[in-house]
């Protein structure tokens, strides 16, 4: 253990004896002051749902740039103010973004996990993070010298899958703490610890349950699109599904209004016997339904939007997935 670079003890009441050793565990006692009877090694136990303490807790006001035109100038993220959800089908390019916001993004130490990830995949990040590099200073270096990998992978049980995530916060916040915040000790330091996960949900359908609980406790969302990875369009970013998740609950109703009146009044199909023609009447008829229809949800999510049973545009959306006919309705 390389002890040249330790601080001086100057309080002259209390000796400290240094563990000359070259080669130490963590829970070996490093540093020891006789005067108060303490002992301290390079390991500290601590509760992982207990928040760390700090010295203040600061705004969020520096950006988490990442390189990406589409996510730095549509759906930016803040650096310990923001959780991040990366929802896509297999394939669609989750790794390429994670791989991208650990290669360019303006962060110091970046710490990635594969939890419940494919062997396969997670054999892929091994072999190619090695061989990324990064620009510090005017220097291109290994990006490994700033990477922590965590593997777990989905043949592992489900209970190390959130072990995993606690191991990765508990990382991630030995340089900081959650947040930004100004940390304990001298010299003063500032710090923070943004978090930015990918999801897959099943067959890509983002109405998945888990996508939705997701959905609704994160701050930014990007949602990929299988088909223009399939077109090798990078970032393979869905701006429809990313716009509508960063929305208020009003204006993903007009969203949502406005491509129903898209696909299902301004478009006509000319092959059914029940919609090659239509009657102005029906014109009419179908519109004035379209309009009472925004009118309503508008008027169900404003008026529960302080109450408990807040109706939003996802609730709606669940209930109007059934199909009458085969529910015998």
């Amino acid at each position: 253990m390389d002890t040249s670079n330790l601080p001086k003890i100057q309080d002259e009441e209390r000796e400290s004896k240094l563990d000359m050793c070259t080669e130490s565990r963590v829970q070996d006692v490093v540093l020891e002051f006789e005067g108060v009877k303490e002992k301290f090694s390079m390991m500290q136990v601590w509760q992982v749902r207990q928040i760390r303490p700090v010295t203040e807790k600061l705004p969020a006001n520096h950006l988490l740039l990442t390189g990406q035109r589409v996510l730095d100038a549509l759906f930016p993220c803040v650096q310990g103010g923001t959780t991040t959800a990366i929802p896509g089908a297999f394939g669609s390019g989750k790794t390429v973004i994670s791989q991208s916001v650990s290669k360019y993004s303006n962060s110091e130490v970046i710490i990635y996990v594969g939890c419940g990830e494919q062997g396969t995949e997670m054999s892929e990040v091994l072999r190619d993070f090695p061989e990324l590099t990064m620009e510090v200073d005017g220097k291109e270096d290994s990006i490994m010298k700033r990477t922590t990998l965590v593997d777990n992978t989905s043949n592992m049980p489900v209970a190390a899958r959130e072990a995993s995530i606690y191991t990765v916060c508990g990382l991630a916040e030995m340089p900081a703490r959650a947040g930004s915040v100004r940390c304990l000790g001298n010299p003063e330091r500032e710090g923070s610890v943004s978090i930015v996960g990918a999801v897959s949900p099943p067959g890509g359908d983002f109405s998945d349950p888990v996508t939705s609980a997701t959905l609704g406790i994160v701050q930014v969302f990007w949602g990929l699109d299988k088909k223009l990875a399939q077109r090798k369009h990078f970032p393979i970013l869905h701006i429809y599904v990313s716009v509508q998740a960063s929305l208020a609950e009003t204006d993903k109703i007009t969203l949502e209004v406005a491509k129903l009146i898209k696909d299902d009044f301004l478009q006509q199909n000319g092959y059914a016997p029940y919609d090659r023609f239509c009657p102005f009447y029906k014109t009419v008829g179908i519109l004035s339904n379209m309009m009472a229809f925004y009118e309503l949800t508008r008027h169900a999510e404003e008026t529960t939007a302080q109450s408990d049973n807040w109706i939003t545009w996802a609730i709606i959306r669940e209930h109007m997935s059934a199909d009458p006919v085969k529910d015998g309705e």
